[in-house]
């Protein structure tokens, strides 16, 4: 399987953008938009996400040099929208607790320009008790260190002031954001200077967002393969009552590449190679993968089916959503190396 970085081109562009928040929404939003922004030749510029909290891990931003997968689903101007984009437009991600000089480094940044943020509707909350020393804990303590050093790196200039676009789902998100940061640089004791910056250098916007990101469609196996041109039972439109999804391949090569992909993806004898062959009570040879735990276990991934007309593999289970997507990405794969499908 092709990584992503094989798949995009990065282009290297000035960080004009310093984002708190790493969810799905600011990526397949804004971040996206920049995206298309940068393709179009009408902004020049990336973006530095910053993870607001302090649990979890950056680890698969890294992974893919910070690129991802966007599929946009819907209808525009009366037409069916059903594509994906690769995201190129963020630049590095920083965890402010093992990146902190290099998180504060970007406030000298005189390429950037905005702010974005979602650190969701509990992020925007005043705590009179959090610090100045060492790394603030709230999303506006952290912001308004941010900004004390943008201004200190630019001595007060105007011209270095920044526009803050919070995405957060309170009303008037951006006037209690800049009433959470004045009243930090009051409780800390920061210059009065320093305020006047804020009120005068700063733009603080309030926004209502008009999109909606869901997850990755459980649904999407069936989708994926109707989308190539097979059969599929119970279709992607379906209600759907049980675990097993029947795909017509059509072909004794298709129902093969696509249950070593399967086995391919398993957590136990991803070496092996399925191959068809006899089994009692059928008239004609079957193929099955299932790299499981437990041996004939059905709730875990598994594809299976007889060689002959129409060719349907049954595939079913998986402990976990993760690795149900694998699966099918690893079926796919198989099939597009045997030369059975053209993306």
């Amino acid at each position: 399987m092709k990584t992503i970085q094989e798949l995009a081109e990065r282009v290297r562009r000035p960080v004009r953008v310093l984002q708190f928040g790493e969810g799905n929404f600011l990526r397949a939003f804004s971040d996206c938009m920049i995206d298309i922004a940068n393709e179009k030749g009408i902004f020049d510029g990336s973006i530095a996400v910053v993870k607001p909290k302090p649990t979890g891990s950056l680890e698969r931003f890294r992974r893919q040099d910070c690129m991802y997968t966007v599929v946009f689903r819907g209808r525009r101007n009366g037409e069916t929208v059903d594509s994906a984009r690769i995201v190129t437009s963020i630049d590095a991600v920083y965890h402010p607790l093992e990146d902190y000089d290099a998180w504060m480094a970007l406030a000298a940044l005189d390429t950037l320009q905005f702010i974005f943020s979602n650190t969701t509707e509990a992020g925007i909350v005043l705590d009179r008790n959090d610090h100045f020393d060492g790394l603030p804990e709230s999303f506006p303590g952290k912001l308004t260190k941010f900004l004390y050093a943008r201004y200190e790196a630019f001595h007060g200039s105007a011209a270095a002031g920044l526009t803050l676009l919070p995405a957060e789902l309170i009303d008037r998100n951006g006037a209690v954001l800049r009433e959470c940061v004045l009243t930090l640089s009051e409780l800390w004791n920061l210059p009065e200077d320093f305020r006047d910056w804020l009120k005068n250098a700063c733009t603080f916007c309030c926004t209502l967002v008009d999109r909606i990101v869901t997850g990755f469609p459980k649904d999407d196996p069936a989708a994926l393969y109707e989308k190539l041109g097979y059969r599929v039972v119970p279709n992607s439109t379906e209600s759907r009552h049980d675990i097993i999804q029947a795909v017509e391949l059509g072909s004794e090569e298709a129902m093969v590449a696509f249950c070593r992909g399967i086995q391919a993806a398993a957590p136990v004898d991803s070496y092996v190679s399925p191959i068809p062959g006899d089994m009692p009570g059928y008239d004609s040879q079957v193929i099955m993968a299932a790299g499981a735990f437990v041996q004939g276990s059905s709730i875990e991934l598994s594809a299976d089916g007889p060689i002959r007309p129409p060719y349907a593999v049954y595939f079913q289970g998986g402990l976990t959503w993760v690795h149900a997507k694998l699966g099918i990405l690893m079926s796919l794969q198989k099939m597009v190396e045997a030369g059975l499908v053209n993306l």
